[in-house]
């Protein structure tokens, strides 16, 4: 009880059930779809914690919150960057309006278009400024996410040999088809 009255601990029937930074989020048909470049073998990170930058992407970062029928809150996603000098340093906070009753949880997303490289931190914190959880990320403009990031469905899934055969596959099936 005390960690509750001391701001260290959020509302009791609030829980941060999933947490990801992505490079796309829409909704279909009543659900999300996440879009990421994240190779299948790192399972152990949430979407594209590594997010590979082109000029013009927009990060966006998913969140599930359960929370109990007619609960409404007001939670602020705070993006920090790590200053090498000064620490991890807010560099924007956007509110999502929350209203329990899914069994799944609540679902929204926020999406940020002014960034820089480096590592970036996401806290999800309630109206009151407890904190849910967060989620570290790094953004990567380099050459290396431009070349992952060409427009093929197969970025950073597949390796560049696996890619071109798959490539030469459908253009051979194309030219029997003529």
């Amino acid at each position: 009880a005390a960690l509750y009255f001391a701001n260290i601990l959020p509302p009791v029937p609030l829980s941060l059930s999933k947490i990801g930074v992505y490079h796309s989020v829409r909704r279909e048909s009543g659900r999300f779809a996440l879009g990421m470049t994240r190779s299948g073998w790192k399972f152990w990170q949430k979407g594209d914690q590594d997010f590979l930058a082109r000029p013009g992407d927009r990060i966006h970062c998913y969140v599930r919150v359960f929370s109990p029928t007619r609960f409404r809150e007001r939670l602020q996603l705070r993006w920090l960057h790590l200053d090498s000098r000064a620490g991890w340093q807010e560099a924007d906070s956007i509110p999502l309006e929350i209203t329990g009753g899914r069994a799944e949880g609540w679902r929204g997303f926020t999406a940020k278009a002014r960034y820089q490289p480096g590592d970036w931190q996401v806290r999800v914190e309630t109206s009151d400024g407890r904190e849910l959880g967060r989620l570290v990320s790094l953004v990567d403009p380099g050459e290396r996410a431009c070349e992952l990031r060409q427009s093929t469905p197969f970025a950073g899934v597949l390796g560049a040999r696996e890619r071109w055969a798959l490539w030469r596959e459908v253009a051979e099936r194309s030219d029997a088809d003529s």
